[in-house]
């Protein structure tokens, strides 16, 4: 173990000191140019600092809107050029919100076959609660912007439900693999109802919680549990 703490300590001050000689180098060389760029929309991540490498551009982090460039006068120039073409705002992209409400029947011809989309979530209840029959009751589709919110509604068993979420947010670039979160998700059904924070990946389905619908209406006073399932995808970049 202290042969390992060593060769780690070793490399590191290595690394330093290249670095450092690296700096003084530059220092020395006149054709070696520092600038600062700002930038409004642009955030440095690691694809941004690989494109740059080739270039032989040393880039920062963003300070308060400002980006250091550091390499050949041509080369941050280059840079430069490229970083004010990325700065520009992106439209809100669409994002659609599949939810299905799904519950334990108290009688097997409540509700109808679960899709095979849902057999995995379907595998996951029955191993948390030990539901062994589960049905689908209704599902719904919501399509709202990022930065905005929305909300849908509808009738089951004469008993209304209205989902709501405030803000929708979406994270990442990759097609397919977003980080989507949703920002105060409210279900209501009858007298029950949820209300939380969700995080989604893209494509994936999520049990957000279990409340409970009453049968034959808000007069009646028989109960069976219900689950909100939720996915989402966005629709455009």
């Amino acid at each position: 173990m202290n042969r390992i703490l060593a060769t780690v300590c070793i490399g590191t001050l290595i690394a330093a000191a290249c670095a450092r000689a690296e700096d003084a180098k530059d220092a020395k060389d006149p054709n070696i140019v520092e600038k600062l760029v700002q930038v409004k929309h642009v955030e440095p991540n690691q694809q941004l600092r690989n494109l740059f490498d080739v270039l032989g551009v040393r880039m920062s982090d963003s300070v308060d809107g400002y980006i250091a460039l550091k390499g050949s006068k041509d080369a941050v120039a280059a840079a430069e050029e490229a970083l004010h073409r990325m700065d520009v705002e992106k439209p809100p992209v669409d994002v659609e919100l599949t939810g299905w409400l799904v519950m334990t029947p108290l009688r097997g011809t409540d509700g109808s076959e679960l899709p095979t989309e849902l057999t995995p979530v379907a595998k996951q209840l029955k191993t948390a609660f030990g539901y062994p029959d589960l049905r689908l009751l209704t599902s719904f589709v919501l399509r709202t912007r990022a930065g905005s919110g929305g909300d849908s509604g509808g009738l089951i068993d004469r008993d209304f439900y209205s989902f709501k979420t405030n803000r929708v947010d979406v994270d990442g670039d990759t097609a397919g693999s977003h980080k989507i979160r949703l920002i105060t998700v409210r279900f209501t059904c009858h007298k029950s109802n949820l209300e939380t924070d969700v995080d989604l990946n893209e494509g994936q389905k999520v049990v957000i919680g279990k409340t409970s619908m009453l049968y034959g209406g808000p007069e009646s006073t028989e109960s069976a549990p219900l689950i909100l399932v939720l996915s989402a995808r966005v629709l455009n970049e």
